[in-house]
């Protein structure tokens, strides 16, 4: 199966500090896997042609001009993530459908309330509820029935794409795999944010372990296999704006993380 993860840069600024650092993190962990990132070029040619895309209904015409040049299996992740431990459950597994929880194990979603509302009024367990920052999906046929479902729906309430990315996972009768389900010792992405000063307060507890980053949530000891750095309308403290939300990330890593979790992050995405 032909595979490949791309990911998708709004400007220089995430050019160089977002994606390139995403790229070169999962490189470090598997240096053979194919990796794209669409540049503002790129995205500025989709949208002529549909004058209707924007950052919230994007993505699935990114995977879908990728299935048209023999993409079997496509994995989609936002650029503000680091890779950070190996992925066999994308790479090795069997699915149609893949995707990462949104909310804490301790039902939030960073420092704030869990999501679980759809557009069509039904709502999904706050622990099942996903994060589109990892859209993994197998088949042209299936990006083209995607596609469709978010050009047709993603108007219809705040969180656009992701809320219909859980309508299209859980409600159209796919085969989904969540990559994080609450009882699994890993988080996936966002489910690994929680606190009551910041959203990521709980970043300050990580601690290195057999090469993996680690932390303890209402209790759990689990591994952290992808960061995702959304899940907060504020920067922690110490923390410019530009510099934790536009991309330099990097230069925060002592404020967010032990030193030893940091220099782990440092050397995988930006040395």
């Amino acid at each position: 199966m032909k595979t490949i993860f791309a990911t998708f840069a709004t400007s220089d600024l995430w050019m160089e500090y977002c994606a390139i650092p995403l790229r070169r993190s999962l490189k470090y962990f598997h240096p053979d896997a194919e990796f794209h990132i669409f540049d503002i070029s790129d995205i500025d040619a989709c949208k002529a042609l549909d004058p209707t895309l924007c950052i919230t209904n994007l993505k699935p015409t990114l995977g879908y001009i990728l299935a048209n040049k023999g993409y079997d299996r496509i994995i989609l992740l936002d650029a503000d993530q680091i890779v950070v431990a190996p992925l066999p459950e994308l790479l090795d597994e069997n699915w149609v459908l893949a995707g990462v929880r949104n909310n804490n194990d301790l039902n939030g979603a960073g420092m704030g309330s869990s999501f679980g509302y759809l557009f069509d009024g039904t709502t999904i367990p706050f622990e099942l509820y996903l994060n589109a920052g990892l859209i993994g999906i197998t088949g042209k046929d299936m990006w083209a029935a995607f596609k469709s479902c978010v050009l047709e729906h993603s108007n219809k309430k705040e969180e656009g794409e992701q809320n219909v990315w859980n309508y299209f996972f859980y409600k159209c009768g796919h085969k989904g795999l969540l990559l994080d389900p609450i009882n699994q010792s890993y988080y996936y992405g966002t489910a690994s944010a929680w606190g009551t000063k910041t959203s990521w307060d709980s970043w300050k507890t990580a601690y290195m372990k057999n090469n993996q980053i680690r932390v303890v949530i209402g209790g759990k000891d689990k591994q952290i296999k992808l960061l995702h750095k959304s899940g907060g309308c504020s920067a922690p403290q110490g923390v410019t704006i530009e510099k934790y939300v536009k991309g330099k990330f990097y230069e925060s890593l002592e404020i967010l993380f032990p030193v030893e979790v940091a220099n782990f992050i440092r050397k995988i995405a930006y040395d």
